[in-house]
């Protein structure tokens, strides 16, 4: 396995980046014990390695190279509770520019591998943000990723329930295009919509006395 360097990374576990308004992760504890394994001294060089070319594939929307990093059955902390499949999400994500740089090296922290990571995209540049968050996966006994559990900066939410409830009053049309009609509704992150989502950032900063950030 090749290591490379990470000038930026993208990776649709920004998908956690937000279902909804609100932050999202994935509970480890969800997966079957049996599933997470402790990596031991001569796994974790590997098990890094293998989390740095999860997100440069990642980065470079390479989404095929990026899914075979993960076994069948992972649990990816996408917007899954909107009909949006893993593949459209990571799309989205690519489509709106999303980069994630590594703000110190990936470590081994208990039984997975943690990276503190930046992302920028050009949705979230209008506004002024460039939020961390804590990225940790897990890995099964085949050597894949099982799980991963995102913890994002509170700035996300209020960024997306801001703007998303300025969308609907401001334009309609667009709000009902990429929200899931739902009693709790959810985003609907798809390639087809990041326009959408890219198009009226700029006048809601305009006319906003949040953003945009310093």
């Amino acid at each position: 396995m090749s290591q490379r360097a990470l000038p930026v990374v993208v990776l649709v576990v920004i998908g956690g980046l937000m279902a909804g308004c609100g932050s999202e992760s994935t509970d480890p504890s969800t997966v079957a014990p049996e599933e997470v394994v402790a990596a031991t001294a001569a796994d974790q060089s590997y098990e890094i390695a293998f989390v740095e070319e999860t997100i440069a594939a990642a980065n470079a929307g390479d989404y095929d190279e990026w899914i075979s990093h993960f076994a069948p059955d992972a649990l990816i902390p996408l917007n899954t509770l909107a009909d949006v499949s893993v593949e459209d999400h990571f799309r989205f994500e690519v489509a709106i520019g999303t980069t994630r740089t590594m703000a110190e090296p990936c470590k081994m922290v208990a039984n997975s591998v943690e990276c503190e990571l930046t992302i920028e995209n050009d949705l979230f540049a209008s506004a002024g943000l460039a939020p961390t968050l804590t990225s940790a996966f897990f890995f099964d006994r085949a050597g894949k990723i099982i799980t991963v559990n995102e913890d994002f900066s509170s700035d996300l939410g209020a960024f997306f329930t801001g703007y998303i409830t300025w969308m609907k009053e401001a334009h309609p049309d667009a709000h009902a295009q990429i929200m899931e009609a739902e009693a709790i509704p959810y985003m609907l992150m798809t390639p087809v919509n990041a326009p959408v989502f890219l198009a009226h950032v700029d006048e809601f900063v305009a006319q906003s006395a949040e953003y945009p950030k310093p």
